[in-house]
């Protein structure tokens, strides 16, 4: 049987895979202003611990007002660090986050509070930088999530689980992904999808992750694995 816990805040520091002294998802100036003899350099594009607290008349409008407040601070301290324009819309802030993390949850009956990793693009980072429209990931497709859900994913390796979580993250359909509870062998995640599951689970097919029914287990919808065995 395989047990998922809560995430302590060491242990998730250790499954995120963010050893010291690794800038993870941090993004080289050439890569994101093109190749130039004055490209300016780009901060980290991770803010971790960001607090994230509202009250509202239940707990799931306290949840989304929690979310959107921390993204807001952690595109002011971004923004501090790399000269952007200090105010945004939740809409802007929003098309220039890759993913959340959740960490120390916590939920009354009309309130909600919790720490955050966001992970920012440095691509679009960059274009606000300029003045431009951050390029929408993957190309050309982007939006806000069309669908949620919860899915247990399972992994055999530590290495299996970060690339696992590298390649949803990457995928242009996946909005955000947040981790509820991980153990050394599962975690549950609720990914924010910019398509309904199944073309979600038919275009993450070709970048080697399966997206499945989670047909008899019960309180999970979704099943994902890296390299389609469950």
């Amino acid at each position: 049987m395989h047990h998922v816990w809560p995430i302590p805040a060491i242990a998730l520091a250790l499954m995120l895979g963010l050893p010291p002294g690794m800038a993870w998802a941090q993004a080289t100036p050439q890569a994101v202003f093109g190749g130039g003899a004055a490209a300016p350099a780009l901060p980290n594009m991770v803010e971790r611990g960001v607090p994230a607290e509202a009250v509202a008349e239940n707990a799931v409008v306290a949840r989304e007002r929690a979310l959107a407040a921390g993204q807001r601070e952690a595109y002011r301290r971004i923004a501090a660090r790399a000269g952007l324009p200090p105010n945004a819309t939740d809409a802007e802030i929003e098309s220039l986050v890759e993913a959340i993390t959740i960490e120390e949850e916590r939920s009354t009956r009309t309130g909600y509070s919790a720490r955050i990793t966001v992970v920012f693009s440095g691509a679009a980072i960059a274009a606000r930088g300029r003045g431009e429209a951050p390029p929408p990931p993957g190309g050309g497709v982007g939006g806000p999530a069309a669908a949620v859900i919860e899915a247990a994913a399972t992994y055999s390796t530590f290495p299996e689980w970060l690339e696992m979580r590298r390649r949803l993250a990457a995928h242009p359909l996946v909005a955000r992904i947040e981790i509820l509870a991980i153990s050394t062998d599962s975690a549950r995640l609720r990914l924010s999808l910019r398509a309904d599951a199944a073309q979600a689970a038919e275009e993450l097919a070709g970048a080697g992750v399966t997206l499945a029914p989670a047909e008899g287990r019960q309180g999970t919808a979704w099943l994902v694995r890296l390299g389609g065995r469950f």
